[in-house]
């Protein structure tokens, strides 16, 4: 230094004064002024430097700028407190209490003395608005976060404008990553250990100075690994199940799929090579109208294949029995064992040269040799032969049958027999709907059905099935004598598990049973079986034998137009029979015997429609202890009795009878006797 006075007060300076080298010394150490107190030394200098940018401004506890600096002002106006090397116009190295603060001209004066971070443990967290670093202009600060080992952080470089990652992993928890916005991409690239083998998206679709093709109209956006030499990469899909994947091998230059390819647009693929089987379910062209290609078929056996040469417009079979060729009006077969031509109107198959197959005009196919065999006697096969409305003709060489469903087989033999004759088994005619028909069409001559059987049914016509109205019917529309003949020594058996219909449309002469010979009996209906004559029954002779129906009834029940005819026997104290309804007029002539067999004490018949259907006549009293002499109850249509009742000994002990008769619509007549004990009373009541 150029002055230095210890221990003593420098008094007054009037004038300028100055202290250190000045320019005539550059020492590189500080020119300083010292003020000792009591215990303590302070300093105030100016680092001595060839250059006015290195001649800093320091209040410290020592003669130098870098220890011990309190206050430090650089050449550029930069202000440091605790700190020799300020980078901000005011940069502090420690904590700041202030009662005021304006900044920008906003006054901040109003802030808390605490800070506004919350603190938590090792953690602090603000919520009070937005944090921001730097001004998003000229004042770009870079932003830091370390991760918990050494040298690992996420830095912001305001500089760079990049945000790197070094040693920490990026993980993203219920929400979504967004690059860029919409309208101005931002590229992305993930890098490997590959030099340039890299993912890559290009968000301007730019990829195409990779060196790809056919970008001219749509440039990729997305790329993996880099065009050429070793710089590819290999990526990796996988699927649902076990071993489905889709890979790319770089190295191979390859894509491996093991799952299931679904293309549902179009796939313009230049060479296919397709090892496993192959479904196609759609049409499958090989090249366009009028420019062809060759398509080839490989066999097991080595030198067999197929080929459509498109040079020569045929289809080619080759093999080592010989080639066949099929052109648009020929195929051969291996030469002049087999052959098939065709011209403008026909086609025929020639084999050794002889045809054996002619097809005419696509209307009429001929079989020119003499015997035609499908199968053989050692290997029968099937035939179905289709015709329209789905019917069929089908041989089962499994069962065999011949089968034929809706088709009609019209024979027109002219004066040729037509025979259906087997050795053993049955010949069966069958069909699930339509029936059967045997006709004869001619003036002379007859139909017939006839068996050589020794025993047995000559003839036997089965007529079952599930169905409740499957029935046999022999119906003839003709007239004369023996329009239908059925003719057998041994007697004709007809049995079906349906009905039985014989019907003739002739209403003068109608239906004969045994009228032909004198004395032949008749029977009809088993011994325990019912006969229902639907219609009136005329005796021109003696009838004998009739037994009525008898029914006991124990129970209520509601009676039958088909019952007609039948006693009822009270069995049961207080059953109920109801007639059936005759108020449609169907029922005139049905009538039921009642009879009571046990003392009743609420024995009734009683119509349907109580309303509107009545009971008339009258039943005569039989008194059975001479109390009240005999008489008569009567039943008149204004009465409105609808029902009669066995109730007591008054209105009817057993042995009463009453019998009712369906004379009209809703009108039902009565007849009978009612034996009663005591003093009579009439049985008949209005409902």
């Amino acid at each position: 230094m150029s002055w230095q006075q210890r221990n003593t007060g420098l008094g007054l300076i009037n004038g300028d004064a100055s202290v250190g080298g000045g320019a005539q010394n550059y020492s590189g150490d500080s020119e300083f002024l010292a003020i000792k107190a009591r215990s303590q030394k302070w300093y105030i200098g100016v680092q001595n430097e060839s250059t006015s940018s290195s001649s800093d401004f320091f209040i410290g506890l020592r003669d130098n700028e870098a220890q011990n600096n309190r206050l430090h002002i650089q050449q550029d106006g930069k202000i440091g407190i605790g700190n020799s090397s300020p980078s901000y116009e005011f940069d502090v190295t420690g904590t700041i209490n202030c009662s005021g603060l304006i900044v920008n001209g906003t006054n901040f004066s109003g802030l808390s003395s605490s800070s506004v971070w919350t603190v938590s443990g090792s953690d602090i967290s603000y919520v009070a608005g937005t944090v921001t670093v730097g001004d998003g202009s000229s004042n770009k600060r870079d932003f830091k976060v370390f991760a918990n080992s050494t040298g690992n952080h996420v830095l912001l470089d305001a500089s760079a404008d990049t945000v790197t990652y070094t040693n920490v992993s990026q993980v993203i928890t219920g929400g979504n990553l967004t690059v860029g916005a919409d309208g101005t991409p931002q590229d992305v690239t993930f890098s490997s250990d590959v030099a340039n083998s890299k993912f890559f998206w290009d968000g301007n679709g730019n990829i195409s100075g990779e060196g790809l093709t056919d970008t001219a109209n749509n440039e990729p956006c997305l790329s993996l690994g880099s065009n050429g030499g070793s710089e590819g990469a290999d990526f990796v899909v996988f699927g649902h199940t076990n071993s489905k994947y889709m890979w790319w091998d770089c190295s191979a230059d390859s894509l491996i799929v093991t799952g299931t390819i679904d293309v549902s647009g179009t796939a313009n693929l230049d060479a296919v090579d397709i090892d496993g089987a192959t479904q196609i379910d759609g049409t499958v062209t090989v090249g366009v109208n009028d420019t062809g290609y060759d398509v080839k078929f490989f066999s097991a056996t080595a030198g067999s294949y197929m080929l459509w040469d498109e040079s020569t417009d045929s289809l080619k079979v080759f093999n080592s029995a010989g080639n066949s060729e099929i052109t648009p009006t020929n195929l051969n077969l291996g030469g002049s064992a087999g052959q098939v031509t065709s011209s403008s109107n026909y086609l025929d198959v020639l084999v050794n040269s002889q045809k054996t197959i002619q097809i005419v005009d696509n209307s009429e196919t001929s079989l020119l040799r003499n015997n035609v065999f499908i199968g053989s006697s050692g290997t029968p096969v099937d035939f179905k032969a289709f015709g329209t409305d789905s019917g069929y003709m089908f041989y089962d060489a499994s069962t065999p049958e011949f089968e034929m469903n809706r088709t009609l087989m019209d024979m027109n033999l002219a004066d040729h027999a037509f025979d259906l004759d087997t050795t053993s088994g049955s010949i069966a005619l069958s069909t699930e709907s339509g029936g059967i028909t045997i006709e004869n069409t001619g003036s002379s001559g007859a139909t017939t059905i006839q068996s050589a059987a020794q025993s047995g049914s000559a003839v036997y016509l089965n007529a079952s099935g599930s169905h409740a109205n499957t029935t046999l019917v022999i119906n003839s529309a003709g007239t004369g004598v023996s329009a239908i003949n059925i003719d057998s020594s041994g007697g004709v058996d007809m049995d079906a598990a349906g009905d039985i219909n014989i019907d003739t449309t002739d209403t003068s002469d109608g239906i004969k049973l045994g009228a032909g010979v004198s004395g032949v009996p008749i029977t009809l209906g088993h011994t325990t079986s019912e006969v229902t004559v639907a219609d009136n029954l005329t005796v021109t002779g003696t009838f004998s034998g009739g037994r009525s129906v008898v029914q006991n009834v124990t129970t209520d029940d509601t009676l039958t137009a088909a019952e007609s005819g039948k006693i009822f026997i009270f069995t049961d104290a207080a059953a109920v029979l109801t007639l059936p309804d005759s108020g449609d007029g169907s029922l005139i002539g049905v009538t039921y015997t009642f009879i009571s067999n046990f003392q009743g004490t609420g024995q009734e018949v009683k119509c349907t429609d109580t309303t509107n259907e009545k009971m008339i006549g009258s039943v005569s009293v039989g008194d059975t202890d001479d109390v009240t002499s005999a008489g008569t109850f009567t039943a008149e249509a204004a009465q409105g009795y609808s029902s009669i009742e066995f109730t007591g000994t008054t209105e009817g002990e057993p042995g009463s009878m009453f019998k009712l008769t369906n004379i009209a619509a809703d009108v039902w007549f009565i007849e009978g006797m009612v034996l009663s004990a005591g003093t009579s009373a009439t049985p008949f009541a209005t409902s």
